[in-house]
C-alpha cells in the first residue's frame, strides 16, 4: 500500500523587528544624562538662574509686545481700508438721466463695491423728518440740498483711494468729495516706521540675549573646568563635553520664554476692558487681531533657539581659549 505523499510545509519568512542599536541607545543615554546634568546645575543655583531668566524674559516681553502692537495696528488699518466709503456731492444743476448714466459707469468700476444714490428730493425729505430741521425747511422755496452718491470701496490701500478721489473730482457732475484719509496715511507711515524700528530693536535685543546667555554659560564652564579637563584626559569627545552646556542654554531660554509669556498674559488681562471697547468701536473681534497660540509658540521657539546658540558660542569661545 502506497503511503500518501506529503508536501513539505513552507516556513514563512520571519520579519525581524527593528530594534535600536547599541549606538542609538548610548546616544539617547548621553542626551538624557546631559539634560539631567543641566537641569541639576540650574536648580543648584536658583537665584542666579531666576535673575538670568528674568532679564532675558523682560527683553523678550518688550520685543513681543512691540511686534504684537504693530501687528494689531496693521490689521486694524487694513480693516478700515476694506470698509472705506467715499461721499460725493453732485452739482444741483445735474439732470437725473445724466446722473443715472454716470451711476451705471461707476457700478462697472472694479474698485467700487457698491453705489448708493440719494436724490436731492429724498435728502430733503429725510432732513424734514428730523425735529431740529422741520421748522427751518418750511420757509425754503427751493431745495438747497445737492444729490449725494456714496461709494463703498473694495479692500484697497490709502494711495489707491486718493487716486480714485482725484479721478472723481475731475468729473463734470461732481461738486465736492468728502474723503478724510490723511490721518490713515500718517498712521500707515508710522506703522511702517514702527516695523523698521521693531526689526532693528529685535536684532539688538537678540544680540543682548546672546551675550547674557553666553556670560551665564561661561560662568558654568569655569565652575566645571576641572571636570571638563578630566573628561578630555580620558578621551571624551567635544560634543559629549559640550552637550550639557547646550541643554543649560536651552533651559535658560525656555525659562525666559515662559516668564515672558506670563508677563504678556498679565498685560492682556490688565488691558482687557479698554482693549475690547476699542475693538468694538471698529467692529473687530479679539480673535481677528491676536493669535495667542502663534505668539506663544514663536516666543518659546525664539527663546530656546537663542539659548542654544548663546550656549554654543560660549563653549566655542571657551574651547578656543583653552
Amino acid at each position: 500500500m502506497r503511503k500518501p505523499v506529503t508536501k513539505p510545509v513552507k516556513k514563512k519568512p520571519q520579519v525581524k523587528k527593528s530594534t535600536p542599536s547599541r549606538g542609538d541607545k548610548r546616544l539617547l543615554t548621553n542626551h538624557y544624562k546631559a539634560f539631567t546634568d543641566a537641569l541639576n546645575q540650574s536648580i543648584s543655583s536658583p537665584l542666579s538662574t531666576l535673575v538670568t531668566c528674568t532679564i532675558i524674559a523682560i527683553t523678550l516681553f518688550l520685543t513681543s509686545t512691540l511686534l504684537l502692537t504693530l501687528k494689531s495696528l496693521q490689521q486694524a488699518t487694513d480693516y478700515i481700508n476694506s470698509s472705506s466709503q467715499v461721499t460725493i456731492y453732485l452739482k444741483t444743476s445735474a439732470q437725473e438721466n445724466t446722473i443715472s448714466e454716470w451711476l451705471n459707469q461707476l457700478k462697472q468700476d472694479p474698485e467700487i463695491k457698491a453705489v448708493t444714490y440719494i436724490s436731492a428730493a429724498q435728502a430733503l425729505q429725510e432732513l424734514a423728518q428730523q425735529k431740529d430741521f422741520s421748522g427751518l425747511l418750511t420757509n425754503v422755496d427751493q431745495n438747497p440740498l445737492p444729490p449725494v452718491v456714496m461709494l463703498k470701496l473694495n479692500p484697497t490701500t490709502p494711495s489707491k483711494i486718493q487716486d480714485l478721489s482725484q479721478k472723481l473730482r475731475t468729473m463734470p457732475l461732481v461738486a465736492s468729495i468728502n474723503l478724510d484719509f490723511d490721518w490713515l496715511n500718517r498712521l500707515s507711515a508710522l506703522i511702517q516706521l514702527g516695523n523698521r524700528l521693531s526689526l532693528v530693536l529685535s536684532i539688538v535685543f537678540s544680540i543682548g540675549v546672546l551675550f547674557i546667555i553666553s556670560h551665564a554659560i561661561q560662568g558654568a564652564t569655569q565652575k566645571n573646568r576641572q571636570e571638563m579637563d578630566i573628561l578630555e584626559l580620558i578621551g571624551a569627545s567635544t560634543p559629549y563635553i559640550r552637550r550639557p552646556f547646550l541643554y543649560l542654554g536651552f533651559l535658560l531660554g525656555l525659562g525666559a520664554g515662559i516668564i515672558s509669556l506670563i508677563l504678556l498674559i498679565v498685560l492682556l488681562i490688565a488691558l482687557k476692558t479698554p482693549l475690547f471697547e476699542l475693538l468694538r468701536s471698529y467692529n473687530l473681534s479679539y480673535s481677528t487681531l491676536f493669535s495667542l497660540s502663534k505668539v506663544f509658540f514663536l516666543t518659546l521657539l525664539i527663546s530656546t533657539s537663542l539659548g542654544w546658540v548663546g550656549a554654543w558660542l560660549a563653549f566655542y569661545k571657551h574651547a578656543k581659549i583653552s
